[in-house]
């Protein structure tokens, strides 16, 4: 240990500590308060006994890739010609797009994958490391979204392999990949992912179910090339104060084209992925039959998915919401927003649809009181026979829609609370008025009744 004289202080070379007219302290490069020896561990991954970040802040070492990790740290780069299995687009990551770059270059003719090996997703003796036009594609929306086999090694990181192939020009082959990775080709079009339909308000009584549908709508602009769309996409979409019960592809413009794959499924919603429950939600992805040529229309709005959604309606005004967020899970990986155009990646802009939820305001009525004369008796009874076994009169009931599935008329005139109108509630009247019976069950009060027209006047307890 070499001792060094600075100004009439013994400084240690080793950094450790210090000593001069104070009692000897240890040294703190970052001024955290910690003494640099009780905090090094991980942190000082090159071991020359100073914190990563005080060999950052003094340039001792260098982090090209900005990683917070001194350069001399990081594992070393692979070899050339590494390549990572199924990532056919060569941009560094797995999505929707490699299985329909795969597919595309067996049918658009002058398109080659950047790297031939990575896109040969399962090892193909018979074909001699090549990809298979039906098996590789199938099998990453497999992996993807149903939780199917992944590649086969070099996967999930680069590297090479050898393949063995059954044809007589080669027994072994090692196959390289000299263009892994490549740079994202420059925008050709701008995509947006939004909703259609979305109700501006929900409202009904309170504690009621309400449910309502959605669509969601992949716009294009700005297309570059002119007479082809998207080839592929997948989203993942969220919801707040909403409960997801279906979405499919049946009913859109996705569904009137020919198809190679589609997912469409409601995640669930408890799943704990180290973060938390993910919440409601649902994924879909839609790759177009290439085989034909099939893309989206080059401009303008199509209908990709329905939605169904519920919503109870709440005491107090609340909003709920449904909105495209990347990583819900469903069966396989989690999923992102993604379109594939001239077989690259592009991320759409991601829309959401806020729906306002309150109760509907009613009036002042008293329950049962079918004919509207203020009063319950067998008259009441007499008003629900009519309309349920000879539609009239009264043709349509006092409340909501006038039908007997309104929540209002249910709510108002549903005796018995069995949540529907029949002959049981005429007769739980009679039995009440003469017979001494059960009274309705919301009570012999007059009350607001959401749905309802205000009956204050005649409003007879």
């Amino acid at each position: 240990m070499e001792v060094l004289t600075k100004n009439g202080l013994l400084v240690l070379a080793l950094g450790l500590f210090s000593i001069g007219a104070r009692p000897l302290q240890p040294a703190d490069c970052n001024g955290n308060g910690i003494p640099d020896p009780l905090e090094l561990g991980s942190r000082d991954c090159n071991m020359n006994f100073t914190p990563d970040e005080c060999d950052l802040a003094a340039g001792t070492s260098r982090d090209d890739n900005s990683n917070g990790v001194p350069d001399e740290c990081d594992p070393p780069p692979p070899p050339p010609g590494s390549f990572v299995r199924g990532d056919a687009t060569a941009d560094e990551r797995i999505d929707i797009s490699d299985p329909t770059a795969i597919l595309s270059e067996w049918t658009n003719v002058g398109y080659s994958v950047p790297c031939r090996a990575a896109a040969s997703v399962y090892s193909n003796p018979a074909c001699c490391c090549a990809s298979h036009p039906g098996t590789d594609p199938a099998g990453m929306i497999e992996y993807l979204f149903k939780g199917g086999r992944p590649p086969d090694p070099p996967f999930p990181s680069p590297g090479l392999t050898w393949d063995y192939c059954n044809r007589d020009e080669c027994v072994w082959q090692c196959i390289p990949c000299n263009r892994y990775p490549v740079p994202p080709p420059p925008p050709q079009a701008s995509f947006s992912l939004g909703f259609e339909g979305c109700p501006a308000e929900v409202s009904g009584t309170t504690g009621e179910v309400k449910t309502f549908e959605v669509v969601a709508v992949l716009t294009t602009s700005g297309n570059l090339v002119g007479t082809r769309g998207a080839q592929s996409w997948s989203f993942s979409l969220g919801a707040e104060n909403l409960k997801v019960v279906s979405v499919t592809i049946a009913g859109t413009d996705a569904a009137a084209l020919k198809s190679f794959r589609t997912v469409a499924e409601v995640v669930d919603p408890g799943l704990d992925r180290g973060a938390g429950p993910q919440g409601p939600g649902a994924v879909s992805a839609v790759m177009l039959d290439l085989l034909e040529g099939v893309t989206l229309p080059a401009e303008g709005t199509a209908r990709i998915a329905r939605i169904t959604a519920e919503a109870v309606v709440p005491e107090q005004p609340s909003q709920a919401r449904l909105f495209f967020v990347d990583g819900k899970k469903g069966s396989g990986l989690p999923v992102e927003n993604v379109v594939t155009f001239e077989n690259a990646s592009h991320f759409p802009s991601l829309g959401s649809c806020t729906i306002n939820l309150h109760r509907t305001a009613g009036g002042l009525q008293l329950p049962g009181d079918c004919n509207q004369d203020g009063e319950l008796d067998q008259s009441d009874a007499i008003c629900i026979l009519s309309y349920v076994f000879l539609g009239g009169p009264p043709e349509v009931l006092p409340c909501g829609d006038g039908g007997s599935g309104d929540p209002a008329n249910i709510f108002f005139l549903n005796f018995n609370d069995d949540q529907g109108l029949d002959q049981s509630d005429a007769i739980g009247i009679l039995m009440w008025k003469f017979l001494g019976g059960a009274p309705h069950f919301r009570g012999t009060a007059c009350v607001t009744i959401p749905g309802c027209p205000d009956n204050a006047a005649l409003c007879k307890p």
